[in-house]
């Protein structure tokens, strides 16, 4: 936002107040991913937070960190990877997915699909 600032003279100035907001903890991500998931109509199967809490506290926070977009698309992964062992034969429907070589390993226990509004 700072360079955006600086790329026009007197845009700066036009905003004479600015709002700084801190990025959420690795708790704070977990539980954004937990109700999320809920939300969606999943729950996180046993382990998954602490997989969640050591992938988020290994994720720089620079300037480019994302906050609860990381979360968001945290999520969409586990959902993805979980629709994908399902329809491979690899999980059965609401068991979670078996974990992904290489990265975090948190599952997903798929609820009642609930329709989208």
């Amino acid at each position: 936002m700072d360079r955006f600032l600086a790329s026009n003279p007197g845009l700066d100035s036009r905003f004479p107040r600015r709002v700084e907001f801190p990025d959420y903890s690795s708790d704070e991500l977990v539980t954004i991913v937990s109700t999320h998931a809920a939300d969606n109509g999943y729950e996180c199967a046993p382990g998954t937070a602490e997989a969640l809490r050591a992938h988020f506290d290994a994720v720089p926070r620079g300037a480019s960190f994302g906050n609860a977009r990381l979360a968001r698309q945290t999520l969409e992964r586990m959902m993805t990877r979980q629709a994908r062992a399902e329809h491979r034969g690899l999980a059965e429907p609401g068991r979670p997915a078996p974990p992904a070589p290489g990265g975090p390993r948190p599952a997903l226990n798929a609820g009642p699909r609930r329709p989208h509004t």
